[in-house]
């Protein structure tokens, strides 16, 4: 599907706590090339419902359109298990009166399935329905109010002593907002392309704005990264708002629903230096 490469990677990061390398996100992508990556999934016949972790995401881009991930593992820690649904279990998803059945991604051993509309206080609940076990049906998350980028312009060029100054509205006060800056830089000694999230963080609050020192960023590309001063490096701002769920308390080994609008804007940063 269109979105699993970057819903995939955004599964990552709530996963291990906003953190991500690039090990990581090229492990992402083999694993979407190569066939047969979700083959080592357990059955959940075999599980008992307290042993069960679900991660559950509703993600809007703004293209009028919602996607919801979940990924059901046996815990919460490095090498557990991915886990598919048998012997009768059933995943439901239901918003606006509309109820779909996830499909298994056998590629990267979730289950996945859109709706086309992404309204902010659309109420979304996710059930799982188990033939021998404890069901969980009612896990339960609110998706916040749609939103717009506002400034900087798509493709706007910064130079050393600007500010990048992001706003967007409308506002919403008890929605925390997280904000991220993605720079790809050329390096200096191999002419290679090197990705790193220069600035990221939470707004408790939201306020409809956030600045990115430019000039910080400069220093540190040109000291600690070694970037090609000849070339210009390529920037993304995310912002996202996010709205954490109920999910259902027969989960034994816990997890997270989640509901977020997440809005881009690609920027350049002028790494030419002054004569």
């Amino acid at each position: 599907m269109r979105f699993q490469l970057r819903a995939f990677i955004k599964l990552c990061l709530i996963f291990n706590h906003g953190v991500i390398s690039m090990r990581a996100i090229i492990f992402i992508a083999i694993s979407i090339i190569l066939p047969g990556c979700g083959a080592g999934a357990l059955d959940s016949e075999d599980i008992k419902t307290s042993g069960i972790y679900a991660g559950i995401s509703t993600i809007s881009y703004g293209d009028n359109s919602t996607d919801i991930l979940v990924h059901f593992k046996t815990g919460n820690h490095l090498g557990a298990d991915d886990i598919k649904l048998s012997g009768g279990d059933s995943l439901t998803v239901t918003a606006n009166g509309q109820t779909k059945v996830p499909e298994w991604n056998y590629l990267l051993a979730w289950y996945e399935t859109s709706f086309n509309f992404n309204e902010g206080g659309t109420e979304f609940r996710v059930s799982l329905d188990r033939r021998e076990d404890e069901d969980m049906p009612d896990s339960i998350v609110t998706l916040p109010h749609k939103f717009n980028i506002t400034s900087p312009d798509a493709g706007l060029m910064f130079v050393d002593g600007d500010n990048l100054t992001v706003t967007w509205g409308p506002v919403e006060p008890d929605v925390p907002v997280k904000y991220k800056l993605s720079v790809t830089c050329v390096d200096a000694e191999d002419e290679r392309k090197r990705d790193t999230v220069w600035d990221s963080g939470t707004l408790e609050n939201d306020l409809g704005i956030h600045i990115f020192s430019i000039s910080d960023f400069i220093d540190y590309a040109l000291n600690d990264r070694g970037v090609n001063t000849n070339a210009p490096c390529l920037g993304e701002v995310e912002i996202s708002k996010t709205r954490y769920g109920i999910l259902d308390d027969n989960y034994g080994k816990g997890g997270y629903i989640v509901g977020e609008q997440i809005r881009t804007v690609a920027v350049t940063v002028d790494m030419s230096l002054p004569e």
